[in-house]
């Protein structure tokens, strides 16, 4: 009589571990961003998860390095797993996904983005937003172009210079008393010596961001008006159709810009003016577009208001999200 029994085991190897990912473990809640794993055991690899979604175009490169697609994720932290013959890896890595929502919680305003479709463009909550009202004075459509390693695209407008404009929001969506402001654009050198507006809170020139013609090259970004006095001015020039992050806070009396992450040595001053102003504004200075007014010439996309000066944690989230929906490597 048998008084027990023998249970065989199999074992195909150890798990694999995951160690590292590339880049600043920060991504966009989009999702469509490559990022490489490092690690060990990933030979025979046939999943990379984030927070238990699958990554698409997973490359297994070797034992210690995976490259993956990141897939679109709710804001927040998710474990990066790896599976592979040995099991599923420790989920002590994560990545942090985040949107402007998350960043700035109820200091948001307004984040245009999304799709462009034929006179307004959708913000966050899928409303959309009016645009000027004839069809040839509308942006059109067109995206940023991605790297090898942030094959991310996004949406954005391009305005032709001459009587492109968004006019969108109201009241109700208008700083008030602190201000972080950004965007990713792409600015044409053929832009002309006026000023161009890319982003703006209409009415005594306030919460603006241009290229004037006493700057002819540099953006500038100011409160309570837009004189080169007032304004926070780039060092280096901008109108070259390259792409480029531009963040702009205001405390209440100083404006501060920041390009790339880098923040500009010309600081402005001016207080934001709050309940005067009567809506938002994207590539035009005025409510008509007027062949006198002041319009930008290049591509806008993610603008993002905010009622709250960035703190550094804040400001290097936006960096990030920025980054990925223009498809830049750093």
């Amino acid at each position: 009589m048998r008084s027990g029994s023998i249970i065989a085991t199999m074992t195909f190897g150890t798990p694999p571990v995951v160690s590292s990912v590339n880049k600043s473990a920060i991504t966009r809640t989009q999702g469509g961003i490559l990022m490489r794993v490092t690690g060990s055991g990933f030979t025979g690899a046939t999943a990379c998860a984030f927070g238990g979604t699958n990554g698409t175009s997973l490359s297994v490169l070797n034992d210690t390095t995976i490259d993956v697609v990141t897939p679109a994720k709710a804001a927040g932290d998710h474990a990066v797993v790896v599976t592979g013959p040995g099991g599923s890896s420790n989920a002590t890595v994560t990545v942090k996904f985040v949107n402007p929502t998350s960043i700035f919680g109820a200091n948001l305003k307004r984040w245009y983005s999304q799709t462009y479709s034929g006179g307004g463009w959708t913000d966050e909550s899928a409303t959309q937003n009016t645009s000027q009202a004839t069809a040839a004075k509308r942006p059109s459509a067109s995206t940023f172009a991605g790297t090898t390693d942030r094959p991310g695209t996004h949406v954005a407008l391009l305005f032709d210079g001459a009587d492109d404009g968004l006019n969108m929001g109201g009241a109700s969506d208008i700083v008030t008393t602190a201000l972080t402001i950004g965007f990713i654009a792409s600015a044409d050198p053929t832009q002309g010596a006026e000023a161009n507006v890319v982003a703006k809170n209409y009415n005594a020139e306030d919460l603006i961001f241009g290229i004037r013609s006493t700057d002819p090259d540099n953006m500038l970004f100011a409160c309570g008006g837009s004189t080169d006095t007032e304004a926070a001015i780039s060092t280096a020039a901008v109108n070259d159709n390259v792409v480029r992050r531009y963040i702009g806070t205001n405390n209440g009396a100083t404006s501060t810009l920041y390009v790339n992450g880098t923040a500009q040595p010309n600081t402005g001053t001016g207080a934001i003016a709050g309940g005067t102003l009567d809506f938002n504004a994207i590539g035009c200075a005025m409510a008509a577009e007027a062949a006198t007014d002041y319009h930008f010439k290049g591509k806008i996309g993610e603008v993002v208001e905010a009622n709250v000066v960035a703190t550094a944690t804040q400001r290097s989230h936006l960096e990030c999200y920025l980054r990925d929906c223009a498809g830049q490597a750093a």
